[in-house]
């Protein structure tokens, strides 16, 4: 069986082992196959995440760099952001790590970790994502690959 076709395979941790009933845990997402283009992906995650979240971001802003995009969403009970953008990393496979999802819970029934794990689990389930989960402090959480290993 090809890695591509492990992603999603394998059972996820709960988050919260890793944090706090509030801290931020983000999580990070590339396409599986390469190929695709920035603006592309932006389009496909944005309405991925937004479907498993059950929310609509409000109207794109182009970042202050040219070609990456941010989005947002906010209610009484949650704040989300995606930010899709070429990464800072250049080690494989982080560096097609393109996008940057940061739910925060503003409710007290519910932890941010929960809405994390929600949209990892979320995106994990689609086969179509390489995924990082970061803790606060930037320790990994949980990745669908073996970091170090060539996809």
């Amino acid at each position: 069986m090809s890695k591509s076709q492990q992603i999603g395979a394998t059972p996820m941790p709960r988050f919260d082992q890793y944090t706090g009933h509030k801290d931020d845990i983000s999580v990070d997402a590339g396409p599986v196959r390469p190929g695709m283009d920035l603006s592309t992906f932006a389009t496909t995650i944005r309405a991925d995440v937004e479907r498993i979240m059950n929310i609509e971001f409000g109207v794109s802003e182009e970042c202050t760099t040219p070609g990456n995009f941010l989005f947002w969403f906010e209610n009484d009970d949650l704040s989300i952001s995606l930010l899709v953008a070429e990464p800072e990393v250049e080690e494989e496979p982080f560096d097609n790590l393109w996008a940057c999802i940061e739910p925060i819970s503003r409710s007290t029934e519910t932890a941010t970790w929960e809405l994390a794990e929600k949209v990892y689990r979320g995106l994990n389930s689609l086969g179509s994502y390489l995924l990082a989960a970061f803790d606060n402090g930037g320790a990994l959480i949980e990745a669908n690959f073996v970091p170090g290993e060539e996809r």
